[in-house]
């Protein structure tokens, strides 16, 4: 995988709070290590002390470069998916979550879907209509079409993937 996709997931991952700067910091060296020619964001990460975690993302996202409008939302919402179905994330946080993506780039199908999940959200908790297992479902099928964006095998081994996908790392 290369360098740009790692450091998307990895920006997603630093974000929702799922990687650490000690995550961050691992593989930057990793990275450094295997480099012939270091240069740029990936330098500049080399050394995180006094780096703020919005610096940080700052970087990743460098690191990472354009990509296509939405890309960085959709990857997000497919990991949101990986850390609820591990149990790592709880349904009611990741439905905001999603609520927060809204406008970064996805089209009015995804847009609709997420305020149609906040809304059976709230409707099955206040008791008025469905049940929590109809929304997680919604969710998990929502979720489930962005799962390959998240695909670790793809992306290759990141720090703590394997607690991503559910299993010991």
């Amino acid at each position: 995988m290369s360098l740009k996709k790692q450091a998307l997931l990895l920006r997603v991952g630093f974000d929702l709070g799922r990687y650490s700067r000690s995550d961050v910091s691992d593989w930057v060296t990793a990275e450094i290590m295997e480099a012939d020619q270091i240069d740029g964001p990936l330098l500049e990460l080399g050394t995180l002390a006094g780096k703020s975690d919005e610096d940080i993302s700052g970087l990743l996202r460098d690191l990472a470069g354009p990509v296509p409008e939405g890309l960085a939302a959709r990857v997000e919402v497919g990991l949101v998916g990986r850390l609820v179905e591990a149990g790592t994330m709880k349904l009611e946080p990741a439905i905001r979550r999603l609520l927060s993506l809204v406008y970064e780039g996805l089209d009015e199908e995804e847009q609709g879907c997420i305020f149609q999940l906040d809304d059976a959200y709230d409707l099955a908790a206040a008791g008025t209509y469905g049940t929590m297992e109809q929304v997680r479902n919604d969710f998990t099928d929502f979720t489930g079409r962005y799962r390959d964006l998240v695909n670790l095998a793809t992306y290759g081994p990141l720090p703590g993937a394997g607690r991503i996908s559910g299993t010991k790392a």
